[in-house]
């Protein structure tokens, strides 16, 4: 489990391309790779880096798989995890297919938002470019022309990696026009 910090899982679809699969942040952990673990797996099918300064905890194999079949909350708390975590995939499967580059950027700031926020609203990215492009789904050069266009078409300011804008409804209207859901995400906050 991370404690603090953060995690980027990915797997390797090539020799040269890396496809970050998800970025976990303080008090997450990857349930699915606890399944690989109960399952008895010594393949993994990710590999963890660390994209800041993290902490973790690591609980013993025999251990967790004693405490979720004697421990029904801890039960219920993983599968309520996993199926969290799949409603999210199944978003992001289909922001990838609705959404143009520029409105997944936008989608990805709107997380970083709360509703509420007083105008201007500033914003530092999480984490650097590169892998921000590849969790979106994109390569860097794309990221680059998308984030541009994002900020023609809804007047975000950007300054290496802080943005700065007046409107949360500018944003969220540009953003969210292709998607099943509305701002606030419920799936994402």
């Amino acid at each position: 489990m991370i404690s603090l910090g953060c995690l980027a899982l990915s797997s390797a679809a090539s020799a040269t391309l890396i496809n970050v699969g998800v970025i976990y942040d303080g008090g997450n952990a990857s349930v699915n790779q606890v399944v690989n673990q109960l399952n008895d797996s010594t393949a993994y099918s990710f590999n963890a880096e660390a994209v800041e300064a993290s902490q973790l905890i690591s609980f013993p194999l025999p251990i967790l798989k004693e405490a979720i079949m004697s421990d029904g909350t801890l039960s219920y708390n993983m599968l309520s995890g996993m199926s969290r975590r799949r409603q999210q995939q199944d978003l992001e499967i289909e922001h990838r297919t609705v959404q143009n580059a520029s409105q997944r950027i936008g989608c990805f700031l709107l997380r970083l938002c709360k509703p509420d926020m007083a105008s201007p609203i500033r914003l530092n990215l999480p984490y650097d470019k590169m892998l921000l492009a590849s969790r979106l789904g994109m390569k860097p050069e794309t990221f680059s022309r998308a984030l541009n266009r994002l900020r023609k078409e809804t007047d975000i300011r950007i300054t290496g990696a802080t943005i700065e804008f007046d409107s949360l409804s500018q944003l969220s209207t540009y953003s969210c026009s292709a998607c099943s859901t509305a701002f606030p995400c419920v799936d994402h906050h």
